[in-house]
Order: C-alpha cells, then sequence, then structure tokens
C-alpha cells in the first residue's frame, strides 16, 4: 500500500467518522435541544466538509505532480 492510498484511506474514515458524529449530535440535539450538542454537530459537519475538501486538493496534487 503506498502512501498516497494509505493518506486516501485514512481521510475517508475520519470523514466517515466526523460524519458519524455529527450525526449523534444532531441525534441527541433533537432529543435534548442542547446549544452545546446543536455546536457539537456544527463543528463536525464542518470538519467533514473540511476533510472532502482537503482530499480533493491532496488528490489534484498528487496528479499534478505525477503520483500514482
Amino acid at each position: 500500500m503506498s502512501l498516497k492510498t494509505f493518506h486516501t484511506v485514512f481521510i475517508a474514515v475520519a470523514t466517515a467518522l466526523a460524519l458519524f458524529c455529527a450525526a449523534q449530535a444532531f441525534g441527541s440535539f433533537r432529543d435534548s435541544r442542547s446549544a452545546i450538542a446543536a455546536a457539537g454537530g456544527v463543528a463536525a459537519l464542518a470538519a467533514a466538509v473540511l476533510l472532502v475538501t482537503y482530499e480533493t486538493a491532496f488528490i489534484r496534487r498528487c496528479r499534478a505532480a505525477g503520483i500514482r
């Protein structure tokens, strides 16, 4: 497994974890109407979006550099 493949898989797993945390936080918010749960859900969702953006940029840089 190349370093690029490991990095791509690692970021994909981190994104899935962030989405799971967002779902849990929003579920908690639905039950308790807690502002902290809502903030946690928004933060986890923002982290997932940033991870996807980072991964897209990483793959573009690798393609531009000719890394397979």
